[in-house]
């Protein structure tokens, strides 16, 4: 799937081996966001998909993530085949609520897919956020959907870590790929990724930086157009043609955000989301024992 560059030497590692790698055949679109601070507790950013096929394909619209102690993950929209999905995985993770599952493929850790009927034009805010430790104290994460059209959030899954993971750093990259795809001759997608905003204990921020880059890919067919106000289009596929150069800066200082996200969770509600998954995950282990699928 993916090739990226940092100038850290720790992210530089975690890029190189953390981002999916698309076929060098596939087009490849990506923004790397660069934040004023590590040790994130929250992302936040709004994807909406204009423009892509919704029938036998294989399409992915992701924020991608990397923690300040070691490892990754990321979070967006899919259409697998012909159903819409929502994902959110991190490598090398320990445990998964009862929507995960452990992931072996490119890599190793835990992932949760589910079901969710997005729509084309419509948009969405992808949000990663830390819940809190278990008694070793390693970190729960919460990943979540919300749709503006109706505000509610949609939980994909939450994730334990270990605790030497810290929390986010202050790198993240979005991106689209074509994963049944190896040739540049590929359907037209476009989707903008806009509000991108970081807290921290240190102050909440939007990127001070993002710059366009395309990967290893030979395909030419795709581009990154800078909106504004930290919003940009990302687009790939048939008669699209590269306008932005491979590694221009969209923005090299913090952009003015036309709106802030959605407020952050309250502690009672992220206790009370926490709560309910443990409630979910205790009921479908009881499940599975009471089908004989665990066994003491």
């Amino acid at each position: 799937m993916k090739h990226l560059f940092r100038a850290s030497s720790i992210v530089f590692v975690l890029v190189l081996v953390l981002i999916p790698r698309v076929s060098a055949t596939a087009p490849g679109t990506y923004v790397e966001l660069y934040w004023p601070f590590d040790k994130n507790y929250n992302f936040d950013i709004d994807l909406k998909v204009t423009d892509t096929p919704e029938l036998d394909t294989g399409l992915f619209w992701s924020h991608q993530f990397a923690f300040v102690g070691g490892s990754g993950g990321y979070l967006g929209l899919q259409i697998v085949g012909s159903t819409k999905k929502a994902i959110f995985s991190i490598w090398n993770a320990l445990a998964g609520s009862s929507e995960c599952q452990v992931f072996t493929h490119e890599g190793s850790g835990w992932m949760c897919l589910i079901d969710y009927d997005w729509k084309v034009g419509f948009n969405y805010r992808l949000r990663l956020w830390v819940l809190n430790k278990d008694p070793a104290g390693n970190e729960w994460w919460l990943g979540t959907i919300n749709d503006y059209s109706i505000n509610s959030d949609t939980v994909i899954g939450r994730i334990l870590v270990p605790s030497s993971f810290g929390w986010l750093s202050s790198w993240s990259v979005t991106w689209i790929e074509y994963f049944v795809y190896s040739t540049c001759d590929v359907p037209y997608t476009r989707a903008i990724f806009s509000y991108p905003f970081a807290r921290n204990g240190a102050g909440d921020h939007a990127p001070e930086k993002a710059k366009a880059t395309y990967g290893t890919s030979s395909c030419q067919n795709s581009n990154v157009k800078y909106i504004g106000d930290g919003a940009y289009a990302i687009e790939a596929g048939k008669d699209v043609r590269r306008i932005t150069p491979d590694q221009t800066w969209l923005w090299t200082q913090e952009p003015t955000l036309v709106q802030q996200p959605i407020p952050e969770f309250p502690a009672s509600s992220v206790i009370f989301i926490f709560a309910i998954m443990s409630v979910i995950s205790a009921l479908g282990y009881l499940r599975k024992r009471e089908d004989g699928l665990y066994h003491c």
